[in-house]
């Protein structure tokens, strides 16, 4: 049986008993809740440089109306109302050279109604068709040579577009950064738990044993009440001790399966306090330059920067005069006929055409100078937060590093401190088998000796924790 469940344990995974750190971490990374709206702000930004996109679509229009007209006056040579029907239909576009060509017919009915009194006048003999059919086809084309020119407006805000996606994108990276660094200081702080629960259990048993022994001692007269109080008093605290961290443990447990959005059982106990973090930097000065070249708040302030520019040149494109060559061709024709107008008498050898040019310009533009006041505020404050960032970034890694060196100081004294209370009690054991010592001042060492070891777990904890602030400071996590 035993051999059975030997292989059994053999071909589980790794992680069959808790997900690991470095597992926590790429979860953490990629699965975070903090990380879905910055995703769904990025598609939005992909969305509108696509719709910026649509300028350059075909437009389909048209339209159709129908008239009455009664103003025709009255006689034996006019009508008495005229019916009009007017059908236009066409396509138009913009290319990237900023020239908007427009294809567009029609067909036009008028007719006009006689009334009986039309006394010698023969309606049929009028020089213009009654009812008239007209039709047209016409092409126009517009060439922007100042403002838009090479549809250069469409492409700043596709620019623009594409600018705030890359500035959500280092901002995604900046919160995978955070994350993974609360996951590694939460794992790190369970693992502690985790050690130190398992000393405050043997804790608990020897102050219960102690107080044990302290009775029996008050019943011999070589203990007084307060001795045993005392002795009563530490059990209950060691017990109060180890509910406590649980429950902190617990709290770290929902926390850590929170920032990696899943449920599935942490593997704590495994982490080994006492090794450094992976690619753990050992100076200052090498942490500061890998933070300059690494930090994504700062490519994130960098990358915010370039929207502004790009609204800066949107601002000035649509402030500039707006000069354009147009040109149109037309053909007409005309026939009593609908399908004459258009096979016949479309006069296809006598086209219309005219060329012109059309200007605006709006040379005291009130919202081109608020536009470059707010651009010139915007990059002013980033610039600040910038210069903001490095001064306290030196700090901060100053900071980290001092704790790394305290840390390693309080272990050094915990260590000693393990080893003059190990010494001790393997004196203390051997006076005791030697019937010159007392079984309760060997447990009595035993239980600071576990104090002191708890101590040391908490300066390794310390050590870790301080290099996790370096990495976050430098921006160095994986994923």
């Amino acid at each position: 049986m035993n051999r059975f469940i030997i292989i059994l344990l053999a071909l589980l995974p790794v992680n069959a008993f808790g997900l690991n750190l470095q597992d926590a971490l790429q979860k953490a990374a990629n699965s975070a809740p903090q990380l879905l709206e910055i995703k769904s702000q990025i598609e939005t930004q992909r969305a509108q440089s696509g719709a910026i996109q649509g300028a350059y679509d075909i437009t389909l229009y048209g339209k159709a109306n129908y008239a009455v007209d009664k103003t025709e006056q009255t006689s034996s040579f006019s009508g008495e109302e005229r019916k009009k029907t007017n059908i236009n239909f066409g396509a138009k576009k913009l290319f990237s050279t900023g020239t908007a060509i427009d294809i567009q017919a029609g067909h036009n009915i008028s007719e006009l109604i006689f009334g009986s009194n039309t006394g010698a006048f023969n309606p049929s003999t009028t020089i213009d068709p009654n009812p008239a059919n007209q039709s047209m086809i016409s092409i126009s084309i517009k060439q922007s040579l100042l403002k838009n020119f090479m549809a250069r407006e469409v492409e700043l805000q596709n620019a623009l577009a594409i600018a705030n996606i890359s500035t959500a994108e280092w901002q995604l990276k900046l919160v995978k950064q955070m994350v993974q660094a609360e996951t590694e200081s939460l794992f790190f702080l369970g693992a502690t738990l985790e050690k130190q629960i398992a000393i405050l259990r043997q804790l608990v048993s020897k102050t219960n044993r102690y107080a044990k022994l302290m009775e029996k001692r008050v019943g011999l007269g070589r203990a007084d009440q307060v001795d045993l109080a005392n002795a009563r008093i530490q059990a209950v605290k060691s017990e109060g001790n180890l509910l406590g961290l649980e429950i902190q443990r617990d709290n770290i447990v929902r926390k850590l399966q929170s920032n990696i959005h899943s449920n599935q059982p942490l593997n704590l106990k495994d982490i080994n306090l006492k090794t450094s973090v992976l690619n753990s930097i050992e100076s200052p000065t090498k942490a500061l330059e890998t933070a300059t070249n690494n930090r994504i708040d700062i490519k994130t302030i960098e990358a915010k920067l370039n929207p502004i520019r790009i609204q800066e040149q949107i601002s000035k494109e649509k402030s500039k005069p707006s000069l354009d060559i147009v040109a149109r061709g037309a053909y007409y024709g005309l026939d009593k006929d609908a399908s004459s107008a258009w096979s016949e008498n479309l006069g296809l050898d006598q086209p219309q055409f005219f060329i012109g040019v059309e200007f605006s310009w709006k040379p005291w533009s009130k919202e081109y100078k608020a536009n470059q006041k707010g651009s010139i505020a915007q990059k002013s404050n980033l610039e600040s937060q910038k210069s903001s960032l490095l001064h306290n970034l030196k700090r901060d890694i100053e900071i980290a590093f001092m704790q790394k060196d305290s840390a390693q100081k309080k272990l050094k004294q915990a260590n000693r401190q393990i080893y003059s209370l190990g010494k001790r009690l393997r004196e203390e054991r051997k006076k005791f088998t030697q019937a010159r010592g007392e079984q309760i001042v060997s447990l009595l060492y035993e239980i600071e000796s576990l104090n002191a070891k708890i101590e040391q777990i908490n300066a390794y904890k310390d050590a870790r924790m301080a290099e996790a602030s370096i990495r976050l400071h430098t921006h160095t996590y994986p994923y």
